[in-house]
Formats: C-alpha cells, sequence, structure tokens
C-alpha cells in the first residue's frame, strides 16, 4: 500500500470506514442469511427432481428405481446437495454459537429457514422410505374396513385394494401401539381415501404438526432466550430431521413429542410426566425402555404417596382409553408381539443386529444366538443403570438409554434418532451437539451411498449391513464411549439449568 493510499484510510470518515469493514457481529449475521437461502436452493434441486405431484402415482417410487443407480448423475448430484446441505446447517449452528446474542434477524431467519424446508419437505416424495403409504393403508383397516389392526395383517385386504402395491406388506399385524392408530385417525378421516395424493399430504402435515409441536418443548424447557433459539435452529433446521419426519413422515416423530413433552414435565410439571411417557410408550413400545429413567428421575425428586398415587391413576387410565377398543382379549398384545418378531427378522445398522447375522453366516448354533440376546438386553441393563446413576441430566440420560438400546437390543434405523436428536436440544453439551449436528448428515449421506452399495459396490447383504452400521451406529459407539470415559458428566459435575447456571444435586 503506498502512502497515498494509508493516508485515505487514516482519515476518512468513521462512518465510511464501518461501512466498508461492518462489525464481525454484522457480517455474521449476513452471512447466516446467506447460509439460509443456499439452503433452500438446496431443497429447490431436490424438489425438482423428486416431488411429490410429480411421482405420487408411481408404486415404490425411489432412489434405487433411478436407471443407472450410483452411475446416474442424478443419484450423484442427490448425494452432493445431501452432505452439502448437512455442511452449511452445521456452519449455520457453528455461526450462532459464536452471536453474543441471537438478535431478531437472526431469529426470523432461523423461522424462515424452518418454515420454508419444512413446505419443500411436505412436497417431496418419501424417496427413502415408503412407510408413509403403509400407515395410510393400515388406518383403512379400522376406518374403512372395520378390522381390528391387530388381529389382521394387511395382506387380508390387498387382493382388492387400490393401494395395493405402493408399499410392502408384512404378513403380521400392527406393530405400533394403539395410541398411534387414535392420533393417526385423525388426518386420514379429515382426507378420506379416495384421493391418494391428499391422504398423503395429510399424514405429512400431520407430522409436521408434531414437529412443531417439539419445538414449542424446545422453546419453553430453556429459561433464557439464546438457549432457546440454539435448541430450535438444532431440531427445526436439521435438514436429515425435516426429511425424516416430514419428507418420510416416519411416525417417530410423534413418539418424539411426548417422550420431549414428559421431560418437560419433569421440569415444570412433575405430575406430568409419567402419562405422557404412557402416551409415547402407546405409540412405540421400545420407549417403554425410558421408563425406569423417568421413574429414577421422580424418585430424586421425593414425591409424597399422593402424588404418586395421582400420576399411576392417571397413567393407568389413558391405558385403558386407549387399548380397549383393541383389546380383543388380548389379541391386541399377540398381534403387536407376532409384528415384533417379524421386524426383528429384518437386518439393520444396529450391533446386535450385524453381530446376529455374522453368526448365522458363521453357522454358529441356535444357543449362540440367544446369548447374544441375553448378552444384549444384560449388558444394556449394566449399562442404564451406570448412565442414570451417574448422568445429572436426565435429558441427556434419556439420550444415552436410548441409543443403547437401539445398537444393543433393538433395531437401529436413521429415523429411530429423531427422539435423540431431540433431547439432545434440550441440554446441549460440546460432544452430544457435534453429535446432534454431524451424525445425521451421515445418516442424510446414507441414502445415496445406499444405492451405490447395493447395486455398484459387489457387495453382498452382510457387507451392505456393516457398511450401514459405519454410517448408523459408529458416531452413537462414538458418543457413548467418548461421555462413559467422562463419566456421563460432560458439564463436568452437577448439572447446567437452562439459563447455564451450575445445580448441584
Amino acid at each position: 500500500m503506498d502512502q497515498a493510499s494509508s493516508d485515505k484510510e487514516h482519515t476518512e470518515p468513521n462512518a465510511e470506514r464501518a461501512t466498508r469493514n461492518p462489525p464481525p457481529a454484522t457480517f455474521n449475521t449476513a452471512l447466516f442469511v446467506v447460509l439460509c437461502l443456499l439452503i433452500l436452493a438446496g431443497w429447490a434441486a431436490l424438489y425438482r427432481w423428486y416431488s411429490l405431484p410429480a411421482h405420487w402415482s408411481t408404486p415404490k417410487f425411489a432412489l434405487d428405481k433411478i436407471p443407472g443407480h450410483f452411475h446416474s448423475p442424478q443419484i450423484r448430484a442427490t448425494l452432493a446437495l445431501f452432505v452439502g446441505l448437512g455442511l452449511l446447517y452445521a456452519l449455520g449452528y457453528w455461526l450462532l454459537r459464536r452471536a453474543a446474542h441471537i438478535s431478531r434477524t437472526l431469529r426470523w431467519a432461523i423461522l424462515g429457514l424452518a418454515v420454508g424446508s419444512a413446505a419443500v419437505n411436505v412436497l417431496l416424495y418419501p424417496i427413502s422410505a415408503i412407510d408413509v403409504f403403509s400407515y395410510v393403508f393400515e388406518m383403512k383397516l379400522p376406518l374403512v374396513y372395520h378390522l381390528n389392526p391387530y388381529l389382521a395383517p394387511l395382506d387380508v385386504v390387498t387382493a382388492t385394494d387400490p393401494l395395493t402395491g405402493f408399499s410392502s406388506f408384512f404378513h403380521a399385524p400392527l406393530g405400533y401401539g394403539p395410541a398411534w392408530v387414535v392420533l393417526s385417525a385423525l388426518p386420514s378421516w379429515l382426507t378420506g381415501f379416495d384421493n391418494l395424493l391428499r391422504a398423503l399430504l395429510g399424514v405429512k402435515l400431520f407430522s409436521l404438526l408434531f414437529v412443531a409441536l417439539i419445538g414449542g418443548v424446545i422453546y419453553a424447557y430453556h429459561d433464557e432466550q439464546r438457549g432457546r433459539w440454539l435448541g430450535l435452529y438444532l431440531f427445526l433446521c436439521n435438514p436429515w430431521l425435516l426429511f425424516e419426519a416430514v419428507a418420510n413422515a416416519h411416525n417417530d416423530v410423534l413418539m418424539a413429542a411426548f417422550l420431549m413433552a414428559a421431560a418437560l414435565a419433569l421440569k415444570k410439571r412433575p405430575w406430568a410426566a409419567l402419562p405422557l411417557l404412557t402416551l409415547a410408550c402407546l405409540i412405540k413400545p421400545f420407549a417403554a425402555a425410558l421408563v425406569p429413567v423417568y421413574l429414577w428421575a421422580l424418585l430424586r425428586q421425593r414425591w409424597t404417596r399422593r402424588q404418586v398415587v395421582a400420576t399411576l391413576t392417571l397413567s393407568a387410565l389413558l391405558v385403558l382409553a386407549v387399548t380397549l377398543p383393541f383389546w380383543a382379549d388380548g389379541g391386541m398384545l399377540s398381534g403387536m408381539r407376532t409384528a415384533v418378531e417379524v421386524q426383528q427378522t429384518l437386518r439393520t445398522a444396529s450391533l446386535y443386529s450385524v453381530l446376529d447375522e455374522q453368526l448365522v453366516l458363521h453357522h454358529a448354533p441356535h444357543s449362540a444366538q440367544v446369548a447374544l440376546r441375553l448378552g444384549g438386553v444384560a449388558l444394556f441393563a449394566l449399562l442404564a443403570a451406570w448412565i442414570m446413576w451417574k448422568c445429572r441430566d436426565v435429558e441427556r440420560a434419556l439420550a444415552y438409554v436410548l441409543l443403547l438400546f437401539f445398537l444393543l437390543v433393538s433395531s437401529l434405523y436413521s429415523w429411530y434418532l429423531i427422539p435423540i436428536v431431540g433431547l439432545l436440544a434440550l441440554r446441549r453439551e460440546r460432544l452430544d451437539t457435534a453429535y446432534a449436528v454431524l451424525a445425521p448428515t451421515l445418516a442424510l449421506a446414507l441414502y445415496p451411498l445406499d444405492v451405490w452399495a447395493w447395486f455398484n459396490s459387489g457387495f453382498n447383504g452382510p457387507k451392505v449391513h456393516l457398511f450401514e452400521a459405519v454410517f448408523l451406529a459408529a458416531p452413537a459407539l462414538a458418543l457413548l464411549l467418548a461421555q462413559g470415559v467422562r463419566g456421563w458428566n460432560g458439564t463436568g459435575g452437577g448439572r447446567v439449568s437452562g439459563d447455564g447456571q451450575r445445580v448441584v444435586g
């Protein structure tokens, strides 16, 4: 720089220099807005290829139906867009985390990104899971055919129903809880079944409603504005979560809403925690794995006998009200047990499923499989008890115990992580937040990479499952191992309240 230029720089008015070199806060806000616009542009690009209006009438349309599979430029571009969405989202969180306060502009940008992304996902075809078609079909059993879904499997009516061919059918009754049937009857009743596109949109909008309810829980849980908006961004703007909960409309978001509402109740209305958890279990039974965690949290609050009786009575009344219409002299439980047994035969990315498949491949005796199952349950029980004892933050304890259950006892699909990310948004700790931001990006990238694994890699089924485990199970296992080494309390002893104050006990 010459002397004249240097003198000019030192003598120009402060206002002009501020305009040419805006304060970091202003620059970061502008950059965050640009990131939000880029994310929305990415969703718009995906809509061009996978819009619901263009593909809803194509039975079982999915990524693996695209000619050429991973050799297709469209599949590769989809992978690039998924990864790009995840990285932009992660960068956005980093910018928000650096902000001294969440300004009005940042708040509007967060809301705009959440609403815009959700709107596009409502109109996206579920290209990676056709469960939403099964949901619509399942609701036809009680509402149209007047059949108990726990006694009659879907294939009873597949020969004559026009939805046959749009979904995969288990030769087993319904595996979801009766509360899911009661809740899901509402959108199906409103839209009817004469128009499949309208029925699909009804289920998607209903799922979006529960995403918004979870956002309300996150907002109410935090005691200060900064924590509220960081938590809202972490959940409502997560590309993977919107894709799973809205585009694919997985019903895990319904269960997650009640699970997180129960966590909020522990903090503000403890008497409502157990009834809300009961509803979560009546939507997806695996939520019952978290009952001991909630009971332990309630026990630490030293309830009176009257409070215990009141919450148990309310929970029992909810169970009776929801289950009696489907009970059929215990046939409901038998049907759900049959469905769970069928689902457990499917290979997933859980450690239990991967190890069990290896035992089968090596012709291990059946006793080895039984030992693996019992060993997984025992290890889960021991580690869950350790977490409950050591982890002072009940929200994080719930997330860790549920992750352990998916890894050691149950199945592990990408959408099973919806309640995990929601719970971690309630109590942000560095490792947990890193997992909640980065692990979903890997899960999102897995969908187009799965096409490569199945059709272009030369892998057989077991190798594909190992490949999937790298993307889903490995990050979860890394988080649990890291937090276990730290004693399950990343905050360094005690717990941290919503306003950032250290709380003992």
